[in-house]
């Protein structure tokens, strides 16, 4: 139990300026037939009544990621090298951190009911990092980052913080965080079994065995073929349900996300309260943030229709609204493709492929540029983004391109 009942009047001293509540939540956890498996409920701390300033301090609550991008890097060398792959789940991960400070809230109501004993009035201090305190996940992250230095010598990547590698005795090791969940790449089984064994020594996990599943991303493995296919056929199921497009019959299948003829302007936007008001009743930045999900993780192929959409998501119109639900259309014809990652054998081939657009901006004439990087047959990383300044030729837009980070020499990924 990770509280100290104290009363009321021995803490006035200490208490922090913000009061602190918690209530239940109730999480639904699937299986990845995308059955129910159970239902979750937690104890949340009401952080938002925390004071900037004086319960925190803005620069020191960020807590880092893997970006997707490295993630797909760390899958391709897996595939390629024909290593071992396993996923593991750090059950109530932030409550393995220490707090740096003592914060006190309030009991949730109806605490008494167990705790008839308890005073009125009485307070809670907080030992651990409690779910929905500011300062959570950056606890939780130096604590898993001090444990996969300090005990297991991995060493931190300098292209993602989240990406620790260790070479060891002729064998290579990886491991990405994402908050509580870790992809564990290995060129041996017993290398990870090891290593799974210190880190249950040292938390509370789940065992989730082979990666099959991560960050809402189907993995298919097939290791005669030295792939990994990365689909995300059930996300786009959940959000076709979620946008009433999920009846059979209901729009015809279409080979393309963007309409070539359509261009979309600030003009369309609308101008009058009654307008403005109609369209937010149309979800337009539910659908377009749900399309940008499986655009930066699994589909390059919408990426510059979903650029274009996003450019309106503060004032959007009727045009823009169709834009977005015509690539919803194509989403739901080509739900089950994907990116296959790897497909050679114990070497890693970088290229990368980019292009650009003269001046199609009908609001800025700025021109448009995308790109694709490849490792080996697969892409890790694609983007569509407007050029931010005005090009005078078709030569000088060329020359506006985007460089290729030298990630695999930062992070020891693919020696």
């Amino acid at each position: 139990f990770f509280f100290k009942l104290m009363t009321a009047y021995e803490m006035l001293r200490s208490l922090v300026g913000s009061e602190m509540c918690i209530r239940d939540r109730f999480k639904v956890k699937q299986l990845d037939t995308g059955f129910l498996d159970k239902l979750k409920s937690r104890l949340v701390a009401r952080g938002f009544s925390e004071t900037e300033g004086v319960d925190y301090f803005a620069q020191h609550i960020y807590a880092p990621v893997i970006r997707f991008t490295t993630l797909r890097c760390l899958l391709s060398v897996v595939a390629t090298f024909d290593m071992e792959c396993d996923h593991e789940d750090i059950r109530q991960a932030f409550l393995n951190a220490d707090l740096k400070k003592p914060i006190y809230m309030y009991p949730p109501p109806g605490i008494e009911l167990l705790y008839p004993e308890m005073k009125p009035g009485t307070l809670w201090r907080l030992k651990k990092s409690l779910y929905g305190l500011h300062v959570a996940a950056k606890n939780w992250n130096e604590h898993i980052n001090k444990f996969l230095i300090q005990q297991t010598g991995f060493s931190r990547s300098l292209a993602d913080p989240c990406l620790y590698t260790r070479y060891r005795n002729g064998k290579f090791m990886a491991v990405s965080v994402w908050v509580d969940d870790l992809v564990i790449a290995g060129s041996s089984a017993e290398q990870v079994a090891k290593f799974k064994a210190k880190l249950r020594s040292a938390y509370k996990t789940d065992n989730l065995g082979k990666l099959k599943w991560i960050l809402g991303m189907r993995v298919t493995r097939d290791r005669a073929k030295r792939t990994i296919t990365l689909d995300q056929s059930l996300y786009i199921k959940d959000m076709l349900k979620r946008f009433d497009m999920d009846k059979p019959g209901m729009d015809p299948p279409l080979a393309i996300p963007a309409d070539p003829n359509a261009k979309l302007s600030r003009a369309q936007c609308p101008t009058n309260p009654v307008d403005q008001a109609r369209m937010k009743n149309l979800k337009y930045s539910s659908i377009v943030g749900s399309i940008l999900f499986a655009c930066v993780c699994t589909r390059p192929d919408i990426a510059n229709a979903t650029r274009d959409v996003c450019r309106y998501i503060h004032n959007p119109g009727m045009p823009h609204y169709r834009a977005a639900m015509r690539i919803l259309r194509y989403l739901k014809s080509t739900q089950d493709l994907g990116i296959t990652l790897g497909g050679s054998t114990n070497s890693i081939e970088r290229f990368a492929h980019s292009d650009s657009l003269y001046a199609p901006c009908v609001d800025t004439r700025c021109s448009v540029t995308g790109s694709v990087t490849y490792w080996n047959y697969g892409p890790v990383s694609w983007e569509s983004r407007t050029q931010p300044t005005v090009s005078l030729s078709r030569q000088q837009k060329q020359n506006i391109m985007l460089w290729v980070k030298p990630f695999q020499r930062c992070s020891g990924i693919g020696r």
